[in-house]
């Protein structure tokens, strides 16, 4: 196991943890299960980083990119379905996907897009030994940092206008929400684009599962300590203790 493969696996297994005790604490809501998917869109996500990280087939390496690239729009259109299941928690799932008709057209059109060479155009290894392989974009990707970038804005003012509207017990899920989505914002705008500057592409590699934890870790916290989505004390001390344990292994 490569140095790379870490905190990927590391990431896979919270992610999976918390997902499933989440969703079967009470997996008839639809916040619940709108957690799940969440959960699902970033085992995807992190799966792909993982078997891209580690083939030694560039052309795999360049498809697995591609299907994280789509992994995280799924991400974010699971946001939205957390969102409104969050304001809305008598709705059906018909009710959720009709208001997220505008959010799924655009997610399976970036879908499709995240598939061709416009975005990923192949993948190289580079001369560091030992370092993960690194994929080649072309112009498409900034178009897709572009659109990811205003969706999960457009996602943060929806929410902060439905907290404004909230009170009581909605209003504190949808805090937590903010500061989960408000965290990936200010990582990737922000933390990321300071420490490229710093810290080689190799060792940057273990930003992205590390950002995806402390997401996780943010929402599964409001979920235990605030009660939301009805999780109980077991999740609030296996939180606990995952909080400790990823601070002493950052450490």
């Amino acid at each position: 196991m490569n140095r790379q493969e870490v905190p990927i696996l590391g990431a896979l297994v919270i992610q999976a943890a918390v997902g499933f005790v989440v969703f079967v604490t009470n997996r008839h809501s639809k916040a619940t299960q709108s957690f799940l998917i969440l959960s699902i869109a970033m085992i995807c996500w992190l799966a792909s980083l993982y078997f891209g990280s580690t083939s030694h087939d560039l052309a795999i390496v360049a498809t697995n990119m591609r299907v994280a690239f789509a992994a995280a729009v799924l991400i974010l259109l699971a946001l939205n379905f957390l969102r409104l299941s969050t304001v809305k928690p008598d709705a059906t799932w018909r009710d959720l996907l009709r208001h997220s008709g505008g959010w799924i057209i655009l997610a399976l059109a970036t879908i499709i897009f995240c598939q061709s060479d416009l975005l990923v155009r192949g993948a190289r290894f580079p001369n560091q030994p030992g370092a993960a392989p690194q994929p080649i974009y072309d112009w498409g990707v900034y178009l897709y940092a572009y659109f990811f970038t205003g969706a999960l804005v457009v996602l943060l003012v929806a929410s902060l206008r439905d907290l404004r509207n909230s009170s009581g017990r909605i209003r504190s899920e949808l805090g937590y929400f903010l500061l989960g989505s408000t965290s990936i914002l200010v990582l990737t705008l922000g933390a990321y684009q300071i420490l490229r500057f710093f810290v080689p592409p190799s060792q940057l590699f273990w930003f992205a599962p590390l950002r995806a934890v402390l997401f996780t870790l943010i929402i599964a916290y409001g979920i235990s300590t605030r009660k939301i989505m009805d999780v109980g004390l077991f999740l609030r001390r296996a939180i606990s203790y995952g909080v400790l344990t990823t601070y002493l292994l950052a450490l």
